[in-house]
Parts: C-alpha cells; sequence; structure tokens
C-alpha cells in the first residue's frame, strides 16, 4: 500500500467519526484493523449503553471479557467473533443467509474497509456474545423469536451501500 492510499483510508474512515479514538484506541498505524472499535462504538453509544471490552482494538476481546457472556445460538444484535491469521474479525449478527446454508449475515465495520452487511460463513467462528445486562432477553429471544432469513446485498441496497463485494465475505 502506498503512503498516499493508507492517507486516503484514514481519511475515509474518519470523515465523520474515528472508531478508535473514540473508544480510547491508540491506533498507531493508518492500517489498525477498526471492526472491534467500530463495535465497540456501537455498544457505548446504544440505549440503553452498554459497557466496551477491555480491549476496545482487538476483535478476540469479547471472548475473553466477563463482561460479555457466550451463547449457543445467534440472536438479533449478538456479537459474532471470529479468528483469522494475524487477528480476528467481529460484527453484529443481522440475519440468517437466505443464500448459503448455515451463513449469517452480519453488519460490521472493516468489511471490505467499510461498514455492511456482509453474507458471511461460521467456519472461523469463535462464537456468539451479548452483554452480560442483555443475557437473558437474548435467550428469550432465541426461544421465540427466530432470526430472519435475508440476503447481505438486500439490506445493503436497503440502505444505499454502495458495496463492490455484493455483500459476499471477502
Amino acid at each position: 500500500m502506498r503512503r498516499d492510499d493508507g492517507l486516503e483510508k484514514m481519511r475515509e474512515i474518519t470523515r465523520t467519526i474515528n472508531y478508535h479514538s473514540e473508544v480510547g484506541v491508540a491506533a498507531r498505524s493508518l492500517a489498525v484493523p477498526w471492526c472491534a472499535s467500530f463495535v465497540n462504538y456501537c455498544l457505548i453509544k446504544s440505549v440503553p449503553r452498554y459497557s466496551k471490552s477491555n480491549q476496545p482494538g482487538l476483535a478476540v476481546s469479547f471472548s475473553r471479557d466477563p463482561h460479555f457472556k457466550r451463547i449457543d445460538t445467534p440472536v438479533f444484535g449478538a456479537i459474532a467473533v471470529y479468528t483469522r491469521t494475524g487477528g480476528g474479525h467481529v460484527c453484529f449478527v443481522y440475519a440468517l443467509s437466505e443464500t448459503v446454508n448455515g451463513n449469517i449475515i452480519v453488519l460490521g465495520g472493516n468489511q471490505d474497509d467499510k461498514i455492511n452487511f456482509v453474507d458471511r460463513s461460521t467456519r472461523r467462528l469463535v462464537g456468539y456474545f451479548v452483554p452480560v445486562q442483555y443475557e437473558a432477553q437474548a435467550l428469550r429471544e432465541i426461544a421465540s423469536v427466530p432470526l430472519h432469513k435475508k440476503t447481505a446485498a438486500e439490506m445493503n441496497a436497503s440502505l444505499s451501500i454502495d458495496n463492490v463485494n455484493n455483500g459476499r465475505e471477502s
């Protein structure tokens, strides 16, 4: 990546909000992934407000933080934590995939360098997590409100999100 490309990427990410600074992450590089900072930002700005993870710049921190409980079944708004070479990824569960059986539709930041919906495999899924204050509600929803089936492309289109990967995991 050329330096100018990195600066343009940072300008795009920080056009309105710098998620790293909002959650207390000191990004030392223009290439620092921001998916975890985006999820933590959403948690601290939600109503009701939830705690951010104990390491707000690390995707896998939700799986190690006592403020978050693992649930076995995806529920709307659950935090999906993934591993991958060199780190991880974290995003919010939105729906089940209408296109690929077993996949989930997630909303996340730093997905193709933007906020969008992606049809994501559960192959490298660490687990689904919810704030401890939300666990009882999540368990009620799992028992009574199944996730809808959607496509990432339809969700991106409904919100005018320009998505070059058509909502597929890159």
